[in-house]
């Protein structure tokens, strides 16, 4: 029943991930950019003025500001608890399977 239903997102998930921060938040740069940058380009607006860079640098500083920011305590512990318990039903889920 859990397997065919909705996907959880626990928040706050890049936090207990395996990967670095400031990779995570490059990724993600990376993946706002070429979709920003292809919208520009279907409307004929250039993505090489200075208008253009300046804001690619500032979307890239707020992003790396907005993941490498500290979580106030309360959501902190919450994402963490949440985290648990989601990799314990995986677990449990997959122990089930296999049996």
């Amino acid at each position: 029943m859990l397997s065919n239903a909705r996907k959880y997102i626990p928040p706050c998930q890049s936090r207990f991930c395996h990967q670095p921060i400031k990779e995570i938040a490059n990724t993600e740069y990376e993946t706002v950019l070429s979709s920003v940058q292809q919208c520009l380009k279907r409307n004929e607006m250039s993505i090489t003025d200075q208008r253009a860079k300046q804001s690619f640098a500032d979307l890239e500083r707020i992003m790396h500001d907005l993941y490498c920011k500290r979580l106030p305590r309360k959501l902190y512990r919450r994402a963490r608890r949440e985290y648990k318990q989601v990799k314990r039903l995986q677990k449990i889920l997959s122990l089930s399977i296999t049996y």
